[in-house]
């Protein structure tokens, strides 16, 4: 506290496209010992669905002082450095006037505009990575820009050296509550999905959960619906994106699935917020990614009870291993899975024989651990960097 008062964390978002880490950021505003620390939270974007998100669910923001952002997966040039530059003598007045101690940045676009306007107004900038451990913005500006770094797994760190932000880095695992679905209505939440889709009752349902982009490999997805039609002619499927989509992947996954003769059977559902009810309503989760930070969906996945299928590359990986509900496989392309596929086809007419009887198949959960006080200790002292 700063004489007697909370001392407030300033909350960054751009607000023209939402995804799972704002959830995440969602509830770390809500937890905030009041006592402690008062939330500002800003968006550039006041219209757009983080925006929609936060007044739905009673966060207050405010606009932030200019509307100039950086575009969503722009180029990194001098068109980028200039337009943080003009963004600076706002944003600086903006923190000093508003007595920030704390910023905390959530994405990309965030760490650059607003920790530079950290560092030149006095306040600390806490930069929140939640994404893989080869970014540009890890490797190359981390190790400068932020006073300290947080990363959602030990997956996800940077990885040490002689430039490096490894020693400033804790380790703080997002919470997620798994208990929202297992408390989901299974075949209530499987009947919206075929109502609003349009599909046959005996479909099986097999979702990708998350934002399209390259890691995540949503062609991969596509790939193996059609290698899925191949083996099983008669099996009646959909396959669901859930997540909005960069640099035009769907479309890109749209027409690979046309050309695959799939077109018919793919839908693109866009960011669906609450997610339990969807990833309970499926039969299968295909976790085609790869440098997975956090296995949160493969976890949620488990305590839905629906059978999943990982690629076991990044954290996500040891989400399934061993597990009766889901397989695990090392990452490459359709020709990899292709060869689990007979195991999960089984699981899918299994799930739609229980489905007859009013049975749920026999699966057995993974359950949630929360994560260890020491990595909520490491907000106030660097983590200790073994072996990634």
């Amino acid at each position: 506290m700063s004489n007697g008062r909370p001392r407030t964390v300033c909350f960054p978002f751009i607000g023209d496209f939402i995804g799972g880490s704002h959830l995440s950021a969602l509830g770390l505003i809500r937890n905030l010992p009041k006592p402690l620390f008062a939330p500002l939270v800003v968006l550039h974007d006041t219209e757009g669905p983080v925006a929609e998100l936060f007044r739905r669910e009673g966060i207050d923001f405010e606009p932030a002082p200019v509307l100039n952002r950086l575009e969503r997966a722009g180029a990194r040039n001098g068109t980028a450095a200039l337009n943080v530059a003009r963004t600076l003598p706002a944003l600086v007045r903006y923190l000093r006037g508003r007595d920030v101690a704390i910023v905390h940045t959530n994405d990309g676009r965030a760490h650059l505009m607003w920790g530079l306007a950290a560092r030149l107004a006095g306040s600390k900038h806490l930069w929140h990575h939640r994404g893989d451990a080869t970014s540009f913005g890890l490797r190359r500006i981390a190790p400068w820009l932020p006073n300290r770094l947080v990363a959602v797994s030990k997956f996800a760190s940077p990885r040490p050296g002689f430039i490096s932000a490894a020693a400033k880095c804790s380790v703080v695992h997002s919470p997620f509550d798994v208990m929202k679905a297992k408390e989901v209505e299974r075949e209530d939440s499987r009947r919206n999905i075929i109502a609003t889709i349009g599909c046959a009752p005996e479909t099986r349902l097999l979702g990708y959960v998350g934002t399209l982009v390259d890691r995540k490999r949503p062609i991969l997805f596509v790939e193996v619906l059609a290698a899925l039609r191949r083996l099983e002619p008669s099996l009646e499927f959909a396959g669901l994106f859930l997540g909005n989509a960069l640099n035009g992947l769907d479309d890109a996954a749209r027409s690979r699935a046309q050309a695959l003769g799939v077109g018919d059977r793919v839908h693109f559902m866009g960011f669906r917020y609450p997610g339990e009810p969807w990833i309970a309503g499926l039969d299968a989760l295909l976790v085609t990614a790869v440098n997975e930070p956090l296995r949160k969906n493969a976890r949620r996945s488990n305590a839905a009870r629906n059978a999943g299928h990982c690629s076991r590359f990044g954290w996500q990986s040891r989400g399934r291993r061993g597990r009766r509900n889901g397989h695990a496989r090392s990452p490459g392309g359709s020709g990899r899975i292709r060869k689990s596929l007979p195991k999960t086809v089984r699981r899918l007419r299994l799930s739609g024989a229980h489905r007859g009887n009013g049975a749920q198949p026999s699966t057995r959960p993974l359950q949630h651990r929360a994560p260890r006080a020491r990595n909520h200790g490491g907000l106030r002292r660097p983590a200790a960097h073994g072996r990634h």
